[in-house]
């Protein structure tokens, strides 16, 4: 089969794990980027020390710049399905596609399937896109009952997964890996609720890695230097999660009902230990208790820390029974297979 894959490119490698998974299930594959600036969120970060009359003066032809480049990306996109002659495609989000070019794919007859695992209720018309697809995967439950609400058809739950083949475990030494070492692995991009949990982890050995943190109060209780990246390669994030004792999880507030972020199935993959955030429907994906440890709170947090630091004999048979049960069920290729199943392929 011919699948022809619509993504961004992304420092977590999402639209690449889909693809080597999509050739390890057999399929003759073609990547196409929609989104490739990478560093965008640094430009931001920057833009944003700006004067805000300096932003205003610059916002006017990066504008236009963003209008013809996504009008160039549009008329590509359809060029390329039309050389490739896929027998299906498959777009993860694809939130600057327009609703002409999806109408000028559906002519070619071609099953259009989109998978999103981002909160698409922070978009513009986006229900007139939705409707033109043949299946619509969502990333959180909730988000289905809301756009079926709203007259969207054929939508079903495909919850986000990881590539196994990125995320594994390694034999490290952590003298060997010095700027990546550390007791408490934490990967996460700011927001007030990784904020509060960071606030619990005074006096622990940190490792922080993720844009946002530098206003950050509780950033300034932790020893100079625990910050340690606005990223973090997809490589070296493996290796975190291999020589951290302990990784932190903690949802973006829009997960509400089996949202989990690609962090869930990827810290396990790599062979990491997970604390994670009480999500909602958690329970469906793993036995909580038992292949994944559940704080629910940020004081929680810091007890169950300071329990597994100490008990390693512990984390390492959550370990294996985590890591066994996302390369049984979690991977970007069981992911596949549910959808090529659902779509009768």
């Amino acid at each position: 089969m011919k699948l022809f894959i619509v993504g961004p490119r992304w420092f977590g490698e999402w639209t690449e794990g889909v693809e080597r998974a999509a050739a390890a299930c057999g399929c003759e594959t073609k990547i196409f980027y929609y989104l490739t600036d990478s560093i965008g969120g640094l430009r931001g970060a920057a833009k944003r020390r700006l004067h805000p009359e300096i932003r205003k003066m610059l916002s006017i032809p990066a504008q236009r710049w963003r209008e013809a480049k996504g009008i160039f990306m549009n008329r590509r996109l359809i060029r390329e399905v039309r050389s490739f002659q896929p027998d299906l495609v498959l777009i993860l989000k694809g939130e600057t596609i327009y609703e002409e070019s999806l109408s000028a794919l559906r002519k070619l007859k071609i099953p259009l399937i989109s998978w999103w695992v981002d909160d698409p209720f922070g978009y513009s018309d986006l229900m007139n896109r939705f409707r033109l697809f043949d299946m619509l995967y969502m990333f959180d439950r909730e988000c289905i009952t809301v756009l079926e609400a709203k007259g969207i058809k054929h939508i079903t739950y495909l919850p986000c997964g990881c590539d196994q083949t990125t995320y594994s475990p390694q034999p490290l030494n952590a003298a060997d890996y010095p700027e990546l070492s550390c007791s408490i692995g934490f990967v996460a991009v700011y927001y007030p609720s990784r904020a509060a949990l960071l606030g619990q982890m005074k006096g622990l050995d940190v490792g922080l890695w993720g844009s946002g943190w530098e206003a950050a109060p509780e950033l300034q209780q932790l020893p100079l230097g625990s910050w340690r990246g606005l990223h973090i390669s997809t490589a070296n994030a493996a290796k975190i999660y291999n020589l951290a004792r302990i990784c932190p999880n903690a949802h973006h507030p829009q997960t509400r009902f089996g949202g989990l972020n690609t962090r869930t199935f990827e810290i396990p993959a790599a062979g990491g230990f997970e604390l994670i955030d009480n999500v909602p429907g958690l329970e469906e994906h793993f036995d909580v208790g038992r292949e994944i440890v559940v704080y629910s709170s940020p004081e929680h947090f810091r007890e169950l820390a300071e329990y597994y630091l100490v008990h390693p004999e512990e984390r390492k048979a959550i370990i294996e029974l985590s890591h066994a049960r996302v390369l049984r069920d979690h991977t970007y290729e069981r992911r596949l297979k549910t959808i090529f199943k659902t779509l009768g392929l």
